[in-house]
């Protein structure tokens, strides 16, 4: 990975490419690794992406939400005061666990999945991060 890494200057995630032909844009994120290296962050802050889109809602050139602290890196729908929000994110706080409420994520890290969301659709769905130029 570091490897590849060192080769790109760009990143994206994206959701069940090896089940279509082309990328779906509709769930979606592209960044530069300049901004957010994602072999590297840690913590949970507004990030700028070039490119979202979850479940219809997207923004170009914006902050949203990041998160990855000893875990995987990912969009949670209810966080932070960046420019891309999501409405009608999925709450499973009645699945509450140890006193910490759940929300939905998305690109990764589904404790808390959405079914509107092509990366958590059905359990053969699948998330994908490509490193490029």
């Amino acid at each position: 990975m570091q490897s590849i890494r060192s080769e790109s200057t760009k990143w994206r995630i994206t959701c069940c490419y090896d089940t279509t032909d082309d990328v779906n844009h509709r769930d979606y994120v592209r960044g530069s690794l300049s901004e957010v290296d994602l072999l590297h962050f840690n913590g949970e802050e507004c990030v700028k992406v070039d490119h979202i889109s979850v479940r219809g809602q997207s923004c170009r050139n914006c902050t949203a939400y990041a998160f990855q602290k000893d875990a995987i890196f990912h969009f949670p729908s209810k966080k932070g005061n960046c420019e891309f929000q999501t409405n009608d994110y999925k709450n499973c706080s009645a699945n509450e666990t140890n006193g910490i409420m759940k929300f939905e994520s998305n690109f990764g890290f589904y404790g808390c999945a959405n079914a509107q969301h092509h990366c958590s659709a059905n359990v053969n769905a699948t998330t994908q991060t490509w490193f490029g130029a």
